[in-house]
């Protein structure tokens, strides 16, 4: 058992021996001795830091030669080893007077060698001791897969907690595969021939050896061998005499204990002296045990069993995708529903939007339950057949749909999670979508234009251009991209170029076509395609994020200025009701005195006078006053331009990988102009002031500056899009929508214009 209390429990305490050993700087308090093995000695000790008590081996002799080496070397092997029946390294250092140590979990006693005895006086069975072994040979089967072999197990160096757990220790005499050296050490009588034999080459079936002893001792109570060390051996291959002789069947040796064939047929094999002819392998010799122990019957009832809940849960996995989609189609229609209801309506004209939002509860509430009964269902077929690879394909499947779902939600701790799910019970197509990353296929408008693929990395506040990771002319093709977020950008000679975001999701192939264009100080373009937007509560789409598909458009980088709008005032002045054009402020009253030309007079609220305003965005208009602009610049500029819509403005503001603000994931009042970005009185100032309000795009002000009209789809009521000046951070998110009469005026109000399709 792991001890991670404040204070061990006085059992323990009572039953470690006097210390002896040295102290560990001011962090581990030495408190008792727990044994020896190999160079080393084993403490325990109190980590002050952690408030644990831990076990800490350190050299018998720091003057010993080879010892601190070895040390090092066991502490290095058990640390590229992760397995639940294998101890861990928590820490490794070295103190100028307990010298080199390594930490490791404390396990209580006993140790294997301890419930041999226990068996013997019949205090527990062999059926138990046949599943605590079956867990040593798994243990030592992984660390096989890692390419290490223990080539020192025996009944003390397996240690049993107290609530089942079984953990293999004292690796000092491992050996790696492909080292040169091998440190000749072990135990006698649980090494094989190739062990003892100077040079020996050893590999798994060096352990399978030890294990066929451990089992012959589970049987027999004996060892099948006589303890030869390497001094007899080397005598004996100086005699040509055999030192080893084959061993007696364990039916034999212990005739009133009525070995099973089964077991009686499996440990001699494992304990072949020659290894071409022994068990090859610890997972054989586990599965061997495993199917003694459940039994021919037993087995095909757990597979009948599985195989049912198997296409029980696949069958609710299909259901569970279903009840995504319409959930999905709800989730519209009620978006679209809160979007028309004005939250000064009436209760009887909400009724449809409470109707809608009580159906979306029950379904979101039935597709949870359905999720939770496919993962029952498959859970129980894996318990059942805990090898069983349909159960686990499905349930890999169940788990690898939600870590897509939440990658593009952008909910990063549940994306995390279920990935860890999914490996667990993997076959091996997850982990390869996910080595396989996503692929993007790279078009331009002009043929051959130059591609250059950048990292987007987070500098602490900020999404920056990082490293260059690919280039090449268009149309260009990438595969095997990690899950992240990239810019790409797009180059000719003529100086035309693009640059737009990609968001990458692993087993997904995107095409991203660039519009290149000249440098244009006015506009921007953003091509078409799937945006990850929402994620904000009053957003059109809901507080989840999801992809919606957003035509392509160019809009105008900086908000419309006061400067441009007196230009429409001056011609409105002459052909139209200049009267219903002029700002205003929230009380209605005039925010110029006109004078008959294009300068208006002071902004009397902020003392701002001619020379000031004409940079300002412009402000005090009402949603008729920017749709009277844009249809007057559409027949000055002979093309149309309009107010954006919810969508494209969103898009614009937050690129395609699902940011809440335009640079990045994390707020920051310096970043934009809000009513704490300065410190002092809340002004408007001059459109592009904060160069970091930028989007991927090179849209400026959309986080801070001046709330923006856009026009609402769907029968939408009119909505301001957009923090400002006079705003606090939370109207700052790009996904965040203020429902507005479309008559209100306000002195941080105004707008920008798209281009695009009618």
């Amino acid at each position: 058992m792991l001890i991670v209390s404040r204070q061990p429990s006085p059992s323990l305490r009572d039953a470690l021996p006097q210390p002896s050993g040295e102290p560990i700087g001011d962090r581990f308090v030495l408190v008792g001795t727990l044994g020896e093995g190999g160079m080393g000695k084993v403490l325990a000790y109190d980590d002050r830091a952690l408030e644990r008590r831990v076990a800490v081996k350190i050299l018998r002799d720091k003057a010993e030669r080879g010892g601190a080496e070895a040390l090092m070397r066991e502490a290095q092997v058990l640390g590229g080893l992760a397995h639940p029946n294998i101890l861990p390294v928590y820490d490794i250092g070295e103190d100028p007077e307990a010298g080199l140590f390594y930490v490791m979990p404390l396990v209580e006693q006993p140790t294997l060698e301890e419930a041999l005895t226990a068996l013997r006086e019949g205090k527990t069975s062999h059926g138990r001791m046949l599943r605590l072994f079956i867990q040593v040979c798994q243990a030592i089967a992984y660390a096989h897969s890692r390419g290490v072999f223990h080539c020192d197990l025996k009944p003390p160096n397996v240690l049993l907690g107290s609530f089942g757990e079984v953990f293999v220790a004292d690796w000092g005499f491992a050996h790696r595969e492909g080292d040169t050296k091998r440190v000749r050490g072990g135990t006698p009588g649980y090494m094989p021939p190739e062990q003892l034999q100077k040079g020996g080459r050893v590999g798994p079936y060096t352990d399978v050896f030890a294990l066929g002893v451990i089992l012959y001792q589970l049987l027999t109570d004996k060892l099948p061998f006589p303890f030869i060390s390497f001094d007899d051996w080397d005598d004996a291959v100086k005699a040509g005499e055999p030192a080893l002789a084959p061993a007696i069947q364990p039916s034999e040796r212990a005739k009133d204990r009525s070995v099973p064939p089964e077991l009686d047929e499996l440990c001699m094999r494992a304990i072949e002296l020659d290894p071409t002819r022994r068990l090859s392998t610890a997972t054989e010799l586990a599965t061997a045990l495993e199917s003694f122990l459940e039994g021919t019957k037993e087995k095909r009832r757990r597979q009948k069993r599985a195989a049912d809940l198997t296409e029980q849960g696949s069958s609710l996995r299909a259901s569970y995708e279903d009840l995504l989609d319409a959930q999905e189609q709800r989730e519209r229609e009620l978006t679209r529903l809160r979007a028309q209801v004005a939250p000064w309506a009436s209760t009887e004209e909400k009724e449809e939007l409470w109707h809608a939002e009580d159906g979306q509860f029950v379904i979101a509430s039935l597709s949870a339950r359905t999720f939770q009964t496919a993962v029952a269902s498959l859970e129980s077929a894996i318990e059942e057949v805990p090898d069983h690879a349909s159960a686990r394909a499905e349930l890999a499947n169940l788990y690898a749909l939600e870590h897509e779902r939440a990658t593009v939600r952008r909910a990063d701790l549940s994306r995390k999670h279920f990935e860890a799910l999914a490996l667990d019970h993997d076959d091996g197509q997850f982990a390869a979508k996910l080595d396989r990353g996503g692929s993007a296929l790279i078009t331009a408008d002009v043929e051959g234009a130059e591609v250059f693929v950048l990292a987007l990395e987070d500098d602490g506040a900020r999404l920056v251009p990082g490293a260059e990771l690919a280039r090449g002319a268009a149309p260009l093709a990438l595969s095997a991209l990690p899950v992240g977020r990239y810019l790409l950008r797009g180059e000719v000679a003529t100086g035309a170029a693009a640059t737009v975001p990609l968001f990458c999701i692993a087993g997904r192939a995107s095409t991203i076509h660039l519009s290149l264009t000249l440098p244009n100080a006015d506009w921007a373009h953003v091509p078409g395609g799937a945006a990850l937007l929402g994620g904000h509560p009053t957003s059109v789409h809901g507080a989840v994020v999801r992809e919606v598909e957003v035509e392509a458009f160019d809009i105008q980088r900086l908000p419309v200025t006061m400067g441009e709008y007196l230009t429409f005032l001056e011609h409105a002045s002459k052909h139209g009701d200049l009267d219903a054009l002029l700002p205003r402020d929230e009380a209605g009253a005039p925010l110029w005195e006109w004078r008959g030309g294009p300068k208006p007079a002071t902004i009397l609220r902020f003392q701002l006078g001619p020379a000031d305003l004409r940079s300002l965005p412009v402000f005090g208009v009402d949603l008729a006053c920017a749709r009277s602009y844009a249809a007057w610049l559409s027949e000055r500029r002979g093309e149309r331009v309009r107010l954006p819509s919810d969508d494209e403005w969103e898009k614009a503001a937050r690129g395609v990988d699902g940011r809440p603000y335009p640079w990045g994931d994390r707020f920051d009042a310096a970043l934009c102009k809000t009513r704490v970005s300065r410190d002092k009185r809340p002004a408007p100032e001059p459109v592009g002031a904060f160069s970091t309000d930028a989007s991927p795009y090179g849209v400026r002000d959309l986080a801070g500056g001046g709330a923006a009209w856009v026009e609402s789809s769907n029968g939408a009521i009119p909505a301001l899009r957009g923090g400002s000046w006079a705003d606090w951070p939370e109207a700052c998110h790009a996904a965040s929508r203020r429902p507005t009469l479309a008559v209100d005026r306000a002195t941080f109000v105004g707008f920008r214009l798209v281009r695009a399709g009618a």
